[in-house]
């Protein structure tokens, strides 16, 4: 195993109830492999600046420590509501034909990047969804164009961008653990790689993630990443309503929550005239479960009912396709049977392994992608950095040579 700091990866995921630090290696096959993990528990949300800072610092130091290795930089990845996701175009243009290499990749890639997406925002992730290359007889489209012969080549990308004060918030957080911020990795991009060997490989695929705070959205086809969109809302809003709706504290709230299953036609209080006696036999958690049930419901047709027509104008649903649920969200009752409903799709809880409990599958997805994504990211960088330096070379010559031509005139 390499143990070159160009292939050890440090990264960090943070969401609503912990700190994850892990370390990872990329291996020469082009895998990676874990090496150390460590979760420090906490409510994020709720921790003052220094408080974060110690979590951070204590979570990359266990990590690193176990792993024997000193860290220089850290990927860190998070959820944001700021998030999104549009269709981009790079090119490389080599005059004539020609094998192409990773260089000519590396600069159709950093071109699709170069776009107009506003001062405020940033690109985190550039992901290629198909390559053209241009010859003398035409056009083709290629799976892979390295190796491939051409005199341009095209990449069509899916520009993954999020706001700026997420990079300078993490920066400045990590002050105190002496490590560098090397990238932000949007959670979604993280989970579709962790997913991605087990989505179905015809028809299209709808990934939705319910998290505490955001739920996300994500569309696969035709073995590509196609939509992605990030919505503020998730466990803790549901929570809100119920406490708001029903007059309960908030921890009330939550532990009914657990209790409902929204498929359930549980009724109204209504329902029940002519046996009022049998209130008197029944804990107060039984009278609030048809109404926490009823809001819920209606409050998440709702929502899922805007996301399907959000889709549907956007002709991203195949007739063809299923819903894979994944997230704390998916041990909500009755979910997966409201969102069969709404989209007219099957379901399936996480990856659908029947050994596997879907609400607690999803960290090992996000930590599988998160090491996959921070791999690609180091490459990229490592290629962008040596395309750069031969893009010099390259201007240098055609400068001398142009000199040389103007003298011999």
């Amino acid at each position: 195993m390499s143990t070159s700091p160009h292939d050890c990866l440090v990264l960090v995921h943070i969401s609503s109830q912990q700190v994850a630090a892990t370390v990872a290696w990329r291996l020469d096959n082009g895998s990676e492999r874990v090496v150390a993990h460590k979760v420090i528990l906490c409510e994020w949300l709720l921790l003052s600046e220094r408080a974060k800072r110690q979590a951070l610092f204590e979570s990359i130091s266990q990590a690193c420590a176990s792993a024997d290795v000193q860290p220089l930089s850290v990927f860190v990845c998070i959820s944001d509501e700021s998030v999104r996701a549009n269709f981009a175009v790079g090119y490389a243009d080599l005059g004539q034909t020609m094998r192409l290499r990773r260089e000519e990749l590396s600069v159709a890639l950093q071109r699709a990047t170069e776009q107009p997406i506003g001062m405020d925002r940033e690109v985190l992730h550039a992901l290629p969804q198909r390559w053209e290359v241009r010859d003398h007889n035409g056009e083709r489209e290629v799976a892979n164009p390295i190796g491939e012969y051409g005199g341009h080549l095209t990449c069509h990308v899916l520009l993954v961008t999020a706001n700026r004060r997420i990079r300078s918030e993490m920066t400045e957080l990590l002050s105190d653990s002496n490590v560098a911020l090397e990238g932000v990795i949007a959670t979604p991009v993280a989970l579709y790689r962790g997913l991605a060997s087990s989505l179905r490989k015809k028809g299209t695929t709808v990934i939705i993630d319910c998290g505490a705070r955001f739920t996300n959205v994500l569309v696969h086809r035709k073995g590509c990443l196609v939509h992605l969109d990030c919505y503020p809302f998730g466990g803790l809003h549901l929570t809100q309503i119920l406490a708001e709706e029903l007059k309960l504290d908030l921890p009330r709230a939550e532990q009914l929550k657990r209790e409902l299953d929204i498929s359930a036609n549980l009724g109204t209080g209504n329902d029940l005239e002519g046996q009022t006696y049998l209130w008197r036999e029944v804990q107060e958690r039984d009278r609030l479960l048809a109404p926490a049930a009823e809001i819920l419901r209606g409050v998440l047709l709702e929502f899922f009912k805007l996301r399907y027509q959000d889709l549907q104008e956007r002709e991203l649903l195949s007739r063809t396709g299923q819903i894979n649920l994944v997230g704390r969200a998916s041990s909500l009752g009755g979910l997966p049977n409201l969102l069969k409903e709404v989209f007219n799709m099957n379901v399936v809880l996480g990856t659908g392994k029947k050994d596997r409990d879907p609400s607690a599958e999803l960290a090992d997805l996000v930590t599988l992608g998160l090491v996959r994504t921070a791999a690609v990211e180091r490459e990229r960088r490592l290629m962008e950095r040596n395309s750069s330096g031969v893009r010099q070379v390259r201007q240098a010559a055609f400068n001398i040579w142009a000199w040389l031509s103007k003298e011999l005139d």
